[in-house]
């Protein structure tokens, strides 16, 4: 069977959030007039690609 290489540019639409509703006391540190905040990780709300636009480049067979 032949190796294959494949090249794919998606292009579409990524929304993601940051849900503050989980920041909690522990994340919060006020030092002065400074405030600091670990904030949690970002999540991906929705994405879609556009079909249209996205393309295959550099296809190559190899052993």
């Amino acid at each position: 069977m032949p190796k294959t290489k494949t090249m794919l540019l998606a292009v579409g639409e990524v929304v993601g959030f940051i849900g503050f509703s989980k920041v909690t006391g522990e994340d919060v540190e006020i030092t002065g007039d400074s405030i600091h905040m670990v904030l949690p990780a970002p999540e991906i709300c929705y994405c879609k690609i556009d079909h249209q636009r996205s393309r295959i480049y550099n296809v190559g067979f190899g052993w």
